[in-house]
């Protein structure tokens, strides 16, 4: 665990373990198994089952150790053309029934025209297997498409619930009556997507207080360009509204990127939450790279859970060592480099080809990993790092260079590299799910970068050459300058902020408080921290990582660099970027806000304390490294917090007397209160707002 300033999270990732999975991509359980749109799987009497689209029929396939799969007989059809779709069923028994929901089209392909009916059955052995007719059907008159059920059920409650829908509408989901499952309950109550947006295959999972809702974007059934991709957000309830990690509405285009298309998986769709040993999997099926329109392959892969509480897949362990390197393009064979060197990167930040026979400054890229796998990819002539434009998630949108530490959403600036057969690899963008690609196909020099979706051609494969680096310099990933509150890239003048790399200092110091003058010293291990050139006051020094304050004078809304001095010898910089206000909480280990409350009790009408850290310009100007003084000195921004929707009164916004870290003072306001004792606060000083999780009293 990084030390840190107050008690927080232990940001140490969890490690999946991968039983069956031993590359980047996620295990074929048959490779001889073709299936589409497979449900999830479900075991009973010795056997897994799993049902799928068919054209003669719901697929059904079973296998007694999840890998080797056998064709079933077929249900609800032997004629050809008789078309059932992406069937699903519950994980066990519902009022001592498995009940089997599946759509079938009633009209031509592209229409609303559907219906989805539900199967009965005591045993999924059984070859008696009752349909009990239609739960609902849609038409071109209704608002949504009834295909893609997915049926989830409260057991201790008796409830059932069933989500549906597509391209058409969106995703709805309504509650059936588990003792009659084609009685509706509650009529459908869109979650997701609307007005055409490309979105299907939904499936709600419950976890720790959240559901999540997995669904798919784009274009299946394309064979090799498939575009499908599985993206997620979740809700505190079941109905929504589900959130993405940005705090985007996904009825409203919201939804972050779970799993793209990787090596030779293409279109990944139709999740299905899994058990692999003792960690948790979805399956879902994938294509072949470059195959016809058809059926896929079933594929299983780890979840890993993280400490913010979401999910994403498990991948081996970053495959290309931190350093220095010449990124090549392999259908060009040139070399990766930044327009016209530009260090201006609003005005020209485009990535372009160039050979390496240049010897452009710009050629040489360094690649810092993350805990969870991700890289940064820092540009060593302008120390910008390489992201999407301005975060986009677009195919066809150009890659470009831009600082690190931006305001909100940073995803955009981290990477997957998937290692290849051919000793190349994919560069997939965390943000969205699409990959680094050589725009048109073009081999020429100067030919820019874009995203595109992932379809295994070799101008989407890239070659990490090695560099030669200098081991005694203290070396800085750029990635890793974050916020020492919340650990993302918001970062304010006065913020503390932490740093990571290696040989950052030749000692570690944990009390860097001078006490002769007052204040944090600005030398401590033999290294200094400077801040567009400023002195920074360092809180804690190691050679892994240095806890630092931005100088209050460092400008806002231009990148400003950031660099180590160990012994005298300088590391590489790296260019940040600075809001007026970076509002944050020091953190629990369950990621709820550090609040102190008088009585003791987070409740209605308490009034409490919340540690931060970033709330921005105060009233009385403050000194760098010193806490400040034993009075009241708000912020210059006014302060607002709600708690799950409810007004927060404000008693108090600024600077910690005493401390150099910032407090909020209000009172609890009524009606907050979970059954998983957390709640979602929004804090916004000025016009920046931050999403915090706060402790909540139990119902």
């Amino acid at each position: 665990m990084y030390p840190r300033l107050m008690p927080t999270l232990n940001r140490t990732i969890l490690a999946g373990t991968a039983c069956l999975l031993a590359t980047a991509f996620g295990a074929v359980l048959d490779p001889n198994l073709p299936i589409h749109d497979p449900s999830r799987m479900v075991y009973d009497n010795g056997f897994w089952f799993i049902y799928a689209t068919g054209t003669a029929g719901i697929d059904v396939k079973y296998s007694q150790d999840k890998i080797h799969w056998s064709q079933g007989t077929p249900i609800l059809g032997s004629a050809v053309n008789q078309n059932y779709w992406a069937p699903d069923m519950w994980n066990g028994k519902i009022n001592g029934k498995f009940y089997l929901f599946y759509s079938q089209p009633t009209g031509a392909f592209g229409t609303k025209g559907a219906r989805i009916g539900v199967i009965a059955m005591d045993s999924l052995a059984s070859t008696s297997r009752p349909d009990l007719g239609d739960i609902i059907t849609t038409s071109n008159d209704t608002d949504y498409n009834t295909i893609d059920p997915c049926p989830y059920y409260d057991a201790a409650a008796n409830r059932l619930w069933l989500s549906f829908g597509s391209w058409f509408g969106g995703i709805y989901v309504m509650e059936l009556d588990p003792a009659t499952p084609t009685r509706i309950v509650s009529p459908p109550v869109r979650i997701a997507g609307g007005g055409g947006f490309g979105i299907e295959a939904s499936y709600i999972h419950y976890r720790n207080g959240w559901f999540y809702l997995f669904a798919n974007w784009d274009l299946c059934c394309k064979g090799g360009q498939s575009t499908y991709r599985i993206v997620v957000g979740r809700s505190r309830n079941i109905y929504g509204p589900y959130l993405d990690k940005d705090g985007l509405d996904m009825r409203a285009g919201g939804g972050s990127v779970f799993l793209g298309g990787t090596a030779d998986e293409i279109g990944p769709g139709h999740f299905g939450f899994a058990t692999n040993g003792d960690s948790d999997a979805f399956t879902y099926h994938a294509y072949v790279p470059y195959s016809a329109p058809g059926p896929a392959r079933l594929a299983e892969r780890n979840i890993v859970w993280q400490g913010d509480g979401w999910p994403r897949p498990d991948f081996p362990a970053p495959p290309v060592a931190d350093g220095n390197y010449n990124i090549r393009v392999k259908i060009s064979g040139l070399g990766l480099a930044v327009r016209n060197e530009s260090t201006d990167f609003n005005r020209e930040g485009h990535i372009e080809q160039d050979a390496l026979s240049t010897n452009r400054p710009s050629l040489a890229w360094k690649l810092s990993s993350t805990s969870e796998g991700y890289y940064s990819i820092q540009n060593l002539a302008t120390l910008f790092n390489l992201q999407t434009a301005g975060g986009a998630r677009d195919a066809g949108d150009f890659v470009r260079q831009a600082p690190g530490a931006l305001p909100g959403p940073t995803d955009g600036q981290f990477w997957r590299l998937i290692a290849l057969a051919d000793g190349s690899y994919q560069v997939e963008n965390v943000r969205s799910g699409r990959t680094l690609d050589d725009y048109n196909f073009l081999s020429t020099p100067l030919n820019p970068m874009w995203q595109w979706d992932w379809l295994y051609g070799d101008n989407q494969k890239f070659f990490f050459d090695p560099l030669p680096t200098d081991a005694s310099k203290p070396a800085l990933n750029s990635a890793a300058i974050v916020n020492a509150a919340s650990f993302d890239g918001s970062l304010a003048p006065g913020a503390l902020g932490s740093l990571f790399g290696s040989g950052l200092a030749s000692a570690t110091v944990a009390d860097t408080f001078d006490h002769t003058v007052g204040s944090f010293a600005t030398a401590a291990g033999g290294t200094t921290v400077t801040v567009d050139g400023r002195l920074a006051p360092l809180t804690y020094v190691s050679p892994g990582q240095i806890n630092f304050q931005i100088p209050w004078s460092t400008p806002v809304g231009s990148p400003v660099k950031v660099q180590v001095t160990r012994d005298g010898v300088a590391s590489n910089g790296a260019m940040i970027l600075l809001s007026a206000a970076a509002p944050s909480a020091f953190a629990l280990p369950d990621r709820s806000a550090v609040l102190t409350c008088v009585g003791g009790t987070v409740q209605a009408g308490a009034i409490c304390t919340l540690w931060g850290n970033g709330f921005g310009e105060k009233q009385e100007p403050l000194q760098d490294g010193a806490p400040a003084p034993p009075r009241a000195i708000n912020t210059t921004g006014q302060c607002t917090l709600t708690i799950e929707g409810a007004v927060a009164a404000v008693q108090y916004c600024g600077a910690a007397p005493g401390l150099v870290i910032d407090q909020l003072n209000f009172v609890y306001p009524a009606g907050v209160a979970s059954d998983f004792g957390q709640a979602t606060a929004t804090l916004t000083i000025g016009t920046v707002a931050a999403r915090l999780v706060v402790p909540a009293s139990p119902r």
